[in-house]
């Protein structure tokens, strides 16, 4: 209808839009107007809910390598980690961008400046993969420690048997009460049924046999008025 300045004040007015934003976007970068498309996506970024923030930031990133601008690439992979919380491309980016001496205090304050998230997905919890990258065992076992209790038994299934052998033994009381705490929480057999898979893999901790057998006997007595419980015990392998 020959009315574009009316349809581009639109696209600028509805860039949260994720079609009006791409839209735009690629018209801008198309004409290699760089500086007014990280503009649009800087409105959209602030403007956005964090799922979309995320897309437009990777956009972003990719719009400043294209300008050479290794500065504003590092800011950009530093906002997309610390608000995805769980994107390992940033880490590995980051520690490429960052020189080796500094690495070490960047990625402390990185981690402290970020909000993990204390659950698995897919098996993977994002800060315990990134102390594995880095070789920090240590760590790992006192990030295990310290984790809610409502997330500790399947961060323990994924991440306890990575740990030195003398930390495997540290975890015991941990992964005992995570247990015993799941336990208390359980009223249908395939909830026990899961408490029971946790205790036998649990089992697998170095010098854990002795404290696996206390806690079975434990829960026998403690629930021994739940008989689908106490069948599902005799699982424990």
């Amino acid at each position: 209808m020959e009315r574009e300045e009316e349809a581009l004040r639109f696209q600028k007015n509805n860039v949260r839009e994720k079609e009006v934003c791409e839209h735009l976007v690629t018209i801008l970068t198309d004409k290699n107007d760089y500086n007014h498309a990280l503009l649009v996506l800087k409105k959209a970024i602030k403007l956005s809910e964090f799922y979309e923030s995320w897309k437009w930031l990777r956009k972003e990133i990719e719009i400043y390598e294209m300008l050479g601008s290794a500065d504003n690439v590092i800011k950009a992979y530093r906002r997309l980690f610390v608000d995805s919380a769980e994107d390992f491309d940033c880490y590995e980016a980051l520690k490429k961008s960052i020189p080796s001496s500094e690495w070490n205090s960047y990625l402390k304050d990185l981690m402290d400046e970020t909000a993990f998230s204390p659950y698995c997905l897919g098996n993977t919890n994002f800060k315990a993969e990134i102390l594995i990258a880095e070789n920090d065992y240590h760590g790992l076992f006192e990030y295990l420690c310290v984790i809610d209790d409502c997330c500790k038994l399947s961060i323990y299934e994924s991440y306890a048997l990575r740990l030195f052998e003398v930390n495997q033994i540290n975890l015991i009381p941990y992964y005992m009460n995570a247990n015993r705490i799941e336990a208390a929480e359980a009223k249908k057999r395939d909830h026990y049924s899961y408490v029971c898979r946790h205790i036998s893999y649990f089992k697998k901790l170095n010098g854990s046999e002795q404290s696996v057998a206390s806690l079975v006997e434990e829960l026998r007595s403690e629930y021994r008025r739940r008989p689908t419980f106490i069948e599902e015990l005799k699982s424990v392998q």
